[in-house]
Formats: structure tokens, sequence, C-alpha cells
């Protein structure tokens, strides 16, 4: 029967990604070798990988991140709240029950309130309509084994330029590196993030969906029978600048007066 300290040497091992740790200081009785590698210390192996870069080194942020959480996070309810924004403010909106019945609002600054349910019904006629186009279903079956490889190889890239921030923000708090040092160094790193996270969100959207809800004809049959938290997904995955666009809603023009909901929807494309 493993141990915990067991399991986590074996977690930690870059070994199972095909990764070399150079350590010429940690002897076989030393506690870095059992210490998690920073990405300085690897090195590309020779054999074939168990286990996907990104993964191992998500495994290593994880076990080796500070704050542990023990506990899962809530789930949502609503099928809007925080992917659907403020059009004034890009809040994100959530559900309050003032009044009697759901209603979206702007939880930073109180911009828009507008019934939940139009709000929903408008945005799964046109997720539903968009998942039933011709073109769409040809894309993501035409996808279903092309760039997979392509989408393991960037994950690691994006893995690997995630521990590198990582390792830099640690070396600042442990006082390794000045905080002018680290600034130069900062911008590169967080631009290559945010280029290589556009580029994963691209081929990553087409699978996502695939396992989510197969499209077609009858998609709204499939949506009906499907849990909140798919559904939510789906919206979160669809409600993109790169695909319909994300749902915003804006103030109405006149307070107190009702606006039906068509009129207040964007679909934001940047």
């Amino acid at each position: 029967m493993f141990s915990p300290q067991h399991l986590r040497s074996l977690a930690l091992c870059p070994a199972y990604a095909a990764l070399r740790a150079h350590r010429p200081k940690a002897g076989p009785h030393s506690r870095e070798r059992h210490a998690p590698v920073s990405v300085s210390e690897m090195y590309q192996g020779q054999w074939t990988p168990l286990v996907p870069r990104a993964q191992w080194l998500a495994v290593q942020r994880l076990l080796s991140a500070p704050e542990r959480k023990t506990c899962r996070p809530g789930r949502g309810k609503h099928l809007l709240s925080l992917i659907a924004r403020c059009g004034r403010c890009e809040g994100g909106l959530a559900v309050t029950y003032r009044g009697g019945y759901p209603r979206y609002f702007c939880r930073a600054k109180g911009c828009v309130l507008i019934p939940q349910a139009e709000v929903d019904q408008i945005a799964e006629q046109v997720m539903l309509a968009y998942l039933a186009r011709p073109e769409v279903i040809d894309t993501l079956r035409a996808g279903e084994h092309d760039g997979d490889r392509e989408l393991a190889m960037l994950r690691d890239a994006l893995a690997t330029v995630r521990a590198r921030h990582d390792e830099l923000a640690e070396a600042v708090a442990a006082g390794r590196l000045s905080v002018a040092l680290a600034a130069r160094s900062e911008p590169a790193i967080l631009a290559e993030i945010q280029r290589l996270e556009k580029q994963e969100k691209q081929l990553a959207t087409p699978s996502a969906l695939r396992g989510l809800i197969e499209p077609g004809a009858d998609v709204a049959r499939r949506w009906a029978s499907a849990p909140m938290s798919t559904r939510r997904e789906i919206a979160r995955l669809l409600l993109t600048p790169q695909l319909i666009g994300e749902l915003r809603i804006t103030p109405s023009l006149t307070p107190g007066q009702r606006v039906a909901a068509e009129q207040r929807i964007q679909w934001w494309r940047g």
C-alpha cells in the first residue's frame, strides 16, 4: 500500500513526462530529490512519456502551491451567471431574486438589471441555431482527429511558460531575484502566455464542444436533456468574441421603463 509521501514522490517524478532533472547536489537520500523540479532543471528525455508534459506540470503546480484547496467550489445554477457581461462597465452578471423573480444584474457597479428568463431564452435560441448550422457541423466533425497532436504540444509549451512565471514570482518572494530585474523579465513571459492561451482556446474549442454536445439539426433535444453544468460550459465556449460573440447587456435608456431584452443584448466581437 502506498503512503501519501510515496504517491507525492511519484506524482513529482519528471521521468513520467519524459523529462530529466539535473540536480548535482541532490544525493539519493537528500530531501531535494523529492522536492518539486524547476523548469530550469529539466531537460527533454529520449523516451516516450507516460503522461503529457502539461498534465505533469499542472500536478506539480498543484502539489507545490502554498494554498492547497481541499473543498470543492460551488456549482453554477444559472446559465449565464459570470458568463454574460455588462455592456457599460464589462463587469460580470450574477442573479438576484430581489423583486420576487430571478434577474441578472451587474455585480461590479449595478449598471443593469434584466429578467433572467428572457435573456436565457434568447441565448439558448442563438446557441442552438449556431450548433445546427451545416458549416459548423462540418467544421466540428472534420476536426475530430485533426489538430490533437498540435493541441497537446501547445499545452505543453503553455504549461512550461506558466511554470517559468511562477518560478519568477517565487524567486522575488524568496529574495533570490530583485523586483527590478523581475519587472524586466515578466512582460515578455506574460505576453507569451497570452499568445499561447489564445491559440489554445482556438484549437481546443471544437474538441471541447464535441465532448459536451453533438451538433446537428436535433441539437435542441440533446440540449434539453443536458444538465446545467454542461449547458454553462457550452455557453462559456460559444459566447466568445471568436465565435458567436460575448453576450453583453446594455442599461435601459429610460430608467424604470421596461425595454425588451432583444433590444438590450449585444453580441460583442471585439
